[in-house]
């Protein structure tokens, strides 16, 4: 689990922050809340460390961590099989 916490000074010359939770461990059973944590989560990445999403940077692990990521599975047919098989052996149910 990440938390991470942004802060910067708004155009009112106040200070604001946002602060985030990151959490990437599986949960079995769980699996709309965990997409709405994942998608969250990604979220708070991109906002708060654009600066680490890069190639040399945290994206490579981010795209071993959930491969579709950047991607439109919809463009992809290969790794929407893969996705959907890995996914499948995770969550323990049929591949259909």
């Amino acid at each position: 689990m990440i938390r991470c916490v942004r802060l910067w000074t708004g155009d009112d010359r106040n200070s604001h922050f946002e602060e985030g939770v990151i959490d990437l461990e599986p949960r079995r059973g769980a699996e709309k809340r965990n997409e709405r944590t994942v998608r969250s989560a990604i979220g708070v990445l991109e906002k708060c460390f654009p600066n680490e999403l890069t190639a040399s940077g945290w994206l490579p692990r981010l795209k071993e961590i959930i491969p579709s990521y950047g991607v439109s599975l919809m463009d992809d047919a290969d790794l929407l099989r893969r996705v959907r098989a890995d996914t499948a052996a995770v969550l323990e149910v049929e591949n259909v």
